[in-house]
């Protein structure tokens, strides 16, 4: 790959993430990122990256301007007391239903303390981590963390239908 190759490649990096950090208008800060996806993307391919590829500007500072229209949102939206642990990814620690959306809110732009937050739940009693959604990228990072912890990735309606069958009634 050819040094201009590279400066460009960086370049692109660093306006996409200056221009989503000035940025004020929705629909604009998704073109942004889709172009900060693809160049993200060819970056990964280029260094025939890991299975963890973090393509999007989530968890940093330059998720900021959306942290107020997304509390504004939470405001509207009815916590309730949670009936099993819930550990909070920004500080690692339990959650409550009153520190919920201070919690949400200061996620957009904090680092995910995802290590120290599972072993929260396996100090809590966590006999099962379930990661719902595609990908499985949650899933297996238990496994780096500890590879006896059981997991598993749901997926879809059989996956999920599976994982009650076997889990449901533990």
């Amino acid at each position: 790959m050819s040094t201009t190759f590279r400066i460009l490649l960086l370049a692109g990096l660093v306006i996409c993430a200056v221009a989503t950090a000035l940025v004020r208008k929705p629909m604009r800060a998704v073109i942004i990122y889709m172009a900060y996806s693809i160049i993200m993307s060819v970056v990964w391919l280029l260094l025939e990256s890991p299975d963890l590829a973090i393509t999007e500007a989530f968890h940093s500072p330059l998720m900021a301007s959306a942290q107020e229209p997304f509390a504004d949102y939470l405001a509207r939206v009815d916590f309730r007391e949670a009936v099993v642990p819930v550990i909070g990814n920004v500080h690692a620690a339990p959650l409550d239903a009153a520190g919920a959306r201070d919690e949400l809110v200061a996620h957009l732009v904090s680092p995910v303390q995802f290590e120290a937050s599972v072993a929260k739940l396996q100090e809590a009693g966590a006999k099962m981590f379930a990661e719902v959604g595609f990908g499985g990228v949650l899933a297996n990072l238990v496994k780096r963390i500890d590879r006896s912890a059981p997991r598993a990735a749901i997926q879809d309606r059989p996956s999920f239908d599976a994982f009650v069958e076997e889990f449901g009634k533990e």
